[in-house]
């Protein structure tokens, strides 16, 4: 089987958005901006639909598609699609973001709708580390990613009284000082 997005697709339904692609089962292969990408079950790929691809795959195939919007992936990686890039979600971070995908997909009627996107959000936040092999919590697209997701929930939740940045830490899964790192680096926004 094949799905192929020619450039008069693209040009007549246009979505910048990305796919991740997870394979469970067989293999998928990957053909966009001249690269061929085999995603065997244990690796994914960030899929542009801003640009003509071939996806081919056999029946068998079984994994998950998790819809990004695109400004989550180019701002934080900097970029404007494609992406054709195989990620290793066998070991190390790319293991975690395996287990939390499949951990989703088991518990997704027992979330609400916050906890839902809560997770997607951590778990295209891991995604762009991976992508770029930015996954040192020191690194400066990792204390990108830290900022931005402190402001976002900051912005959710500014009307709690309860609110310190210790709080937000613990909320968020960082340290306090990696958080405190993140904002003295990031540049001045006026907040």
């Amino acid at each position: 089987m094949e799905y192929v997005r020619t450039p008069g697709l693209v040009r007549q339904v246009p979505d910048p958005d990305y796919r991740f692609l997870l394979p469970i089962s067989g293999e998928l292969v990957l053909r966009q901006d001249g690269q061929e990408i085999r995603l065997p079950p244990g690796t994914g790929s960030l899929l542009t639909l801003g640009a003509p691809f071939e996806l081919l795959h056999d029946s068998a195939v079984e994994g998950f598609v998790l819809s990004v919007p695109a400004q989550e992936i180019d701002g934080p990686l900097n970029r404007k699609s494609p992406l054709a890039k195989g990620l290793d979600l066998t070991s190390g971070l790319g293991a975690v973001v395996d287990g939390m995908l499949h951990s989703l997909y088991q518990q997704r009627e027992a979330l609400t709708t916050a906890h839902f996107d809560a997770v997607t959000d951590r778990v295209v936040e891991l995604l762009c580390m991976l992508a770029t092999g930015d996954d040192r919590p020191d690194a400066p697209g990792h204390l990108t990613e830290v900022e931005a997701v402190v402001r976002r929930y900051v912005r959710d939740h500014a009307d709690d009284p309860s609110l310190t940045g210790t709080t937000m830490a613990r909320a968020l899964g960082w340290s306090l000082r990696q958080v405190q790192l993140a904002l003295q680096r990031a540049p001045p926004r006026g907040t």
